[in-house]
């Protein structure tokens, strides 16, 4: 067993290994750029995976300033480095420390964000609809 590695994959929040794969995804469904497998130990968070993409893949060939992210708030850390290359960000609005509810037209924007995110999550139905080893749990071998 290679513990480097169960460190690597090791995720604290599920208590068990998860191996990630970043899809850049457009608007109408299309799969742009997938990049992994990525741990997922705290280290390897949603937004350090997104600035190791924008390093290092041929994402910012396709992508021009002004261009719309819309993501989650694991993102939240990129959120202004992606406002500083040029691109605009919509996010799931967070709750200030002492908020104890958003307003009306916060929690509109903050539904509409969300709502606009489901073509991820349906893309990652799709693939694990047509691809079957990626349904469940992939046990690993010591």
């Amino acid at each position: 067993m290679n513990i480097k590695m169960q460190r690597v994959f090791f995720s604290g929040q599920k208590k068990h290994n998860v191996v990630k794969v970043m899809m850049l995804v457009l608007p109408s469904g299309y799969i742009l750029d997938a990049d992994g497998p990525d741990g997922a130990n705290g280290t390897n968070n949603d937004s350090f995976i997104l600035q190791c993409m924008t390093l290092t893949t041929l994402m910012l060939t396709y992508i021009e300033n002004g261009n719309l992210f819309i993501v989650d708030r694991g993102f939240r850390d990129i959120e202004g480095e992606l406002d500083h290359l040029g691109y605009e960000v919509r996010m799931p609005s967070l709750l200030g420390k002492k908020e104890v509810q958003f307003s009306t037209e916060l929690a509109n924007l903050s539904r509409k964000v969300t709502l606009r995110r489901w073509i991820v999550e349906a893309v990652n139905g799709r693939v694990k609809n047509v691809f079957a080893f990626f349904r469940g749990t992939i046990e690993g071998t010591s």
